[in-house]
């Protein structure tokens, strides 16, 4: 017969291994987000498929930083008007400085990874969607006003970006 002090140590080492085996199968598991980032890279606005009035041009470019990506952003208008900014991320949704390279910032937006080929900018007024086609070659942007207030005429708007990297 067994005692009732072998029972309980042959139980607690089958649990000690029991959970020792999850805890590794559980970490070698892959995410939603895990492979390549296929929207790291150089994205142009393709004017020609995308005529917007008073627009010269508009890029985005997008970086790995250690475990953080570096967003930067030009927009040159037809009026020597120009917007430029640059921001730091995890992508992982929290609140993010948009920095103007003349130190100030702007609205502040929430940039969050989707998976390896999108990812979701969002600030009070605005969600933008972009998402990388499967052949790594162009990138489109789907724009949606959040605030409405019950206007159906609200454009949603859709762009498509060419790497040229």
């Amino acid at each position: 017969m067994y005692s009732s002090a072998k029972i309980a140590l042959a139980l607690t080492t089958s649990l000690f291994f029991a959970v020792g085996s999850l805890t590794i199968t559980r970490a070698q598991e892959p995410t939603s987000t895990t492979g390549p980032d296929r929207f790291i890279g150089v994205w142009r606005l393709d004017l020609e498929k995308h005529p917007r009035d008073g627009i010269k041009s508009e890029s985005l470019k997008i970086e790995k930083q250690d475990k953080d990506y570096k967003f930067t952003y030009d927009w040159i208008g037809d009026r020597h008007d120009e917007i430029h900014w640059s921001a730091v991320t995890d992508m992982k949704g929290g609140a993010v400085k948009r920095m103007q390279p003349n130190g100030k910032s702007l609205a502040v937006v929430h940039i969050t990874r989707v998976d390896a080929y999108s990812f979701v900018e969002q600030d009070d007024m605005i969600a933008s969607t972009y998402r990388v086609a499967k052949d790594g070659k162009t990138m489109t942007m789907e724009m949606k006003y959040l605030h409405t207030q019950g206007n159906t005429a609200m454009p949603k708007i859709e762009l498509v970006y060419e790497r040229t990297d």
